[in-house]
């Protein structure tokens, strides 16, 4: 006499992944790594004086894990209440090289140097005394 179904335990039930003289799977590991980035600025203010003829400089670190632009809006002007005078700004990445807001930098693992360097020309007996302000803004996109 033979055992039923019922005195083996029941029917067999196949295993999700794999059932039979074969029994192989897999489980896919995955790693999610966030993008990252830390933006080390020097110095928080240029304070430009007849001294320094009206110039001053900084500069500005950059780590990312991942492939990155920067969006920079420099002041165009100075504003002292309702007077501005002009200001150039100029953004140089190592070596010197003019950097374009919204180029992308390709990651490779280092920190990247940024220099920023402020002018206010022709300032003189006509520029209304006062002290005048501007904001240099940097963003980090990926």
């Amino acid at each position: 006499m033979h055992a039923g179904e019922a005195d083996r335990g029941g029917g067999h039930k196949p295993g999700k992944s794999s059932c039979g003289h074969d029994c192989k799977g897999k489980i896919d590991i995955v790693l999610e790594v966030p993008k990252h980035c830390d933006l080390d600025i020097a110095d928080s203010s240029l304070v430009l004086t007849e001294q320094n003829n009206y110039t001053d400089a900084t500069t500005f670190g950059v780590r990312t894990n991942a492939d990155y632009s920067l969006t920079i809006t420099p002041p165009g002007t100075l504003v002292n209440g309702t007077r501005s005078v002009p200001v150039s700004v100029q953004t140089t990445r190592r070596g010197g090289a003019a950097y374009s807001s919204g180029s992308t930098v390709t990651w490779d693992g280092r920190e990247h140097t940024y220099g920023v360097r402020a002018q206010a020309r022709n300032i003189g007996i006509g520029t209304y005394a006062g002290t005048y302000r501007g904001t240099y803004g940097v963003e980090v996109k990926f």
